[in-house]
């Protein structure tokens, strides 16, 4: 019998049709994806922020390394010079107290630590460390630059803006994704429409999730888009001031 809400790793015979063995998880999750090799290993990761190796006989954990994010994709493994490399996608939030890999905000930026991991024998790299429990975005101060746009300019932004960047950043400029979404209106990239461009038309931050929307963007769109974040980032110092 297994438990309501239980989750495992279940090894199934196909051919007689019977379940082999099952590997249980620490907490209750949807299903990962899982990636078998020839050397006898199966790779999986969880909710509990771990990274797990089953050895695919019996199901027992040979490894478990940490991720310190929730993880949902499949690895991949691929070869450099002979040297075998296995790489994980984690991305959504992992909550401190979901098991040893699962911990809090790793940046100043955003709550989940989405990130490519890469593993190797041998491989000695370190995950970031978790900030302090008592940070807050609510610590950051709001510091938009002048605000100068016309509202034309500003209502090219807003309407935009809604249409690419609401669904990560949050509609109308406030981010209500509980910090996994950057909040642009704190953004240092408001000082500077080249920065701004570098990031939204040049996709300087591809690494970190955010791609070139160049192939999106008309002319002008990308300045609009700014200014519509600065109208927003005053906007919430004049309510702040009021209070």
């Amino acid at each position: 019998e297994v438990p309501d809400r239980a989750a495992y790793l279940l090894a199934w015979d196909p051919i007689a049709q019977r379940e082999v063995w099952r590997a249980p998880h620490p907490v209750p999750t949807e299903a990962a994806g899982v990636l078998a090799t020839d050397g006898g290993l199966i790779f999986q990761g969880n909710a509990s922020g771990e990274f797990v190796a089953y050895r695919d006989s019996d199901g027992e954990a040979l490894w478990r390394g940490l991720t310190q994010a929730v993880t949902v994709a499949a690895p991949v493994t691929y070869s450099i010079d002979g040297e075998q490399y296995v790489a994980l996608v984690t991305g959504s939030r992992a909550l401190p107290d979901e098991g040893p890999g699962a911990v809090g905000r790793t940046s100043t930026e955003a709550a989940n630590n989405s990130r490519l991991l890469v593993f190797r024998l041998g491989g000695d790299a370190e995950l970031p460390a978790t900030l302090p429990d008592s940070f807050s975005t609510a610590q950051r101060e709001l510091d938009p630059p002048l605000n100068d746009a016309s509202h034309e300019v500003i209502a090219q932004g807003e309407q935009v803006y809604a249409q690419l960047c609401s669904v990560c950043h949050g509609p109308a400029a406030v981010s209500e994704s509980g910090d996994t979404f950057p909040d642009l209106r704190y953004s240092n990239y408001l000082h500077s429409q080249d920065d701004w461009d570098e990031v939204v038309l040049e996709g300087s931050l591809a690494s970190a999730g955010m791609v070139s929307f160049a192939s999106s963007l008309q002319a002008g769109d990308s300045e609009a888009i700014r200014n519509f974040v600065i109208s927003r980032a005053h906007e919430a110092l004049e309510a702040e001031s009021s209070q």
